[in-house]
């Protein structure tokens, strides 16, 4: 994705505005933990490191390439309200709610070295790839740790419907 961006980036003209990209979370959300084949890894502890480690890596180096305006896709804070999410989480050994919060830990990890001069955005999806609707319900459960854990700049969110809570 880094190499999309110096793409783009090379066909904005100076004066023209500025090159864009979301990039996917610093989740595993969807990771099932059995279908996790380093073993060190399937330590939540260390996975959750590794990813913020990471992802924080890719921040830096989206900045270093000059991007200004980095947007965070997320697929698990729209989730967390969803009863049929939760239930799936909990089933999985999982306590959804302290998820919450180790995915603000791993957002906020991201992106607490940045510089000053990058905006960050952080788009909240259910899943609507191909219509797949991942999860309904408003933000009440992750309310909390999206405004007060995380520094992202900018938030887009899912509120007109009655799926979106």
């Amino acid at each position: 994705m880094l190499r999309y961006f110096i793409f783009l980036q090379g066909l904005v003209k100076p004066g023209g505005g500025i090159a864009r990209i979301s990039i996917p979370p610093a989740c595993h959300y969807r990771i099932e933990p059995e279908n996790i084949e380093y073993a060190p890894r399937r330590d939540p502890e260390l996975l959750f490191h590794d990813i913020a480690r990471t992802w924080r890596k890719t921040v830096r180096a989206f900045h270093d390439a000059g991007c200004r305006y980095l947007q965070l896709e997320d697929i698990f804070f729209a989730c967390p309200d969803d009863p049929k999410q939760r239930g799936i989480r909990r089933a999985m050994g999982q306590d959804p709610d302290e998820m919450v919060r180790r995915y603000a830990w791993m957002a906020e990890q991201a992106i607490r070295d940045r510089p000053a001069d990058p905006v960050i955005g952080m788009h909240m999806c259910r899943g609507d790839f191909r219509s797949s609707f991942v999860a309904g319900g408003g933000y009440g459960f992750a309310a909390e740790a999206i405004f007060n854990r995380t520094s992202v700049d900018v938030c887009f969110m899912e509120y007109d419907t009655e799926r979106a809570g």
